[in-house]
């Protein structure tokens, strides 16, 4: 009887997970993401460009440690890849 209770909340824990998605547009219109990186890449015969763009959530950067010269941060960063 308590297995099933358990496999029972194991169960409704896994289907009841929130999941968030992020629009282009968001990420690039929100001051809370910041474009960090991006590199083009042409594609196989063509003038057409794939692009790798990466952006870092301004609101999830915490500091771990702190001794000049040396820092270590800990945050959110999402890799985006625009293809033809």
């Amino acid at each position: 009887m308590f297995r099933k209770f358990l496999l029972a909340c194991m169960v409704m824990a896994t289907f009841t997970m929130q999941i968030q998605a992020i629009s282009i547009n968001e990420l690039n219109s929100s001051s809370q993401f910041k474009n960090v990186y991006q590199k083009s890449y042409p594609y196989e015969g063509g003038s057409i460009q794939n692009k790798l763009i990466s952006y870092l959530n301004t609101y999830s950067v915490e500091s771990l440690e702190y001794a000049a010269p040396h820092y270590k941060l800990k945050g959110t960063f999402y890799a985006v890849y625009e293809t033809p």
